[in-house]
């Protein structure tokens, strides 16, 4: 099919870099250094390593030393980007080297499966950060989201590539989550904006052409309907007259199949 030049891949987060194995290896819950391994030999240099990376639930980071919701340092340290002991390049080369381990060659793709920050307030953020106002404030999604967008991705640790999570909000297992350049899909808006910013007006008018999509949705509908109940007249019908035809059908059964053929050809 054309498809032997493909990667393949498989998703995990950066907690697996930490285990006894290589990677994480622990009987009856993850065996991801033993996936890994027997993935590498059946797909050789085909095989990506993925990892999400999010240093916005790290649970190292700590509060300012005698505050109980301020968080300077730490945010600094997770906005770095272009040093090889910023959060995710160092992550990043902590995969790459865990890889040639793994393999046996220094050879192996690495990639940044998403990366992102919340705002507003991840509901599932369970560090001392959540406490911290400013950890998930508009100003943090900005300073992370343009450090994203200037990383150099030079050095051990860049990755061969890195995805961005994400362009809208999302709903996860019914939990709301914050990590989106806009809101929802009705935002008119990014999150990010200049100041002096104004969202030109929608051309056409939003809900100009509503109306018709609404109607054209019921007829498509109506018409599904129609067809599906005519195809099972016609089914019935065809089932009867087979019986009829062996004699399997009473007196009163016979009349009904005649009322249904009526009704076919009318």
């Amino acid at each position: 099919l054309g498809l032997g030049s493909v990667p393949v891949t498989s998703v995990f987060t950066g907690n697996v870099m930490y285990g006894s194995a290589v990677f994480q290896e622990m009987a009856g819950k993850a065996l991801v250094n033993s996936f890994l391994a027997n993935a590498t030999k059946t797909y050789g240099a085909r095989f990506v390593f993925t990892f999400n990376l999010y240093p916005y639930f790290d649970p190292n980071w700590k509060l300012d030393s005698g505050s109980d919701d301020q968080c300077k340092a730490s945010l600094d340290s997770a906005m770095c980007w272009n040093s090889p002991s910023c959060t995710v390049p160092s992550n990043v080369a902590m995969a790459r080297r865990k890889a040639a381990q793994l393999t046996g060659n220094g050879g192996s793709k690495i990639w940044v499966g998403e990366t992102g920050w919340s705002s507003p307030k991840a509901t599932t953020l369970t560090t001392s950060m959540a406490q911290c106002p400013a950890w998930s404030s508009s100003n943090a999604l900005r300073r992370f989201y343009d450090g994203f967008l200037q990383w150099n991705m030079a050095g051990e640790g860049a990755p061969d590539h890195a995805f961005y999570f994400a362009a809208r909000d999302s709903l996860n297992f019914g939990i709301v989550e914050h990590f989106g350049l806009i809101g929802d899909c009705m935002d008119q808006a990014c999150k990010l904006v200049s100041a002096n910013y104004t969202v030109p007006p929608l051309e056409p008018p939003a809900g100009r052409h509503m109306a018709w999509m609404s109607i054209g949705c019921v007829a498509a509908g109506a018409l599904s309907l129609v067809t599906l109940v005519a195809a099972y007249i016609a089914a019935r019908a065809r089932q009867r007259r087979q019986a009829k035809a062996r004699g399997w059908l009473t007196a009163q059964e016979q009349d009904s199949v005649a009322m249904s053929e009526s009704s076919t050809a009318a």
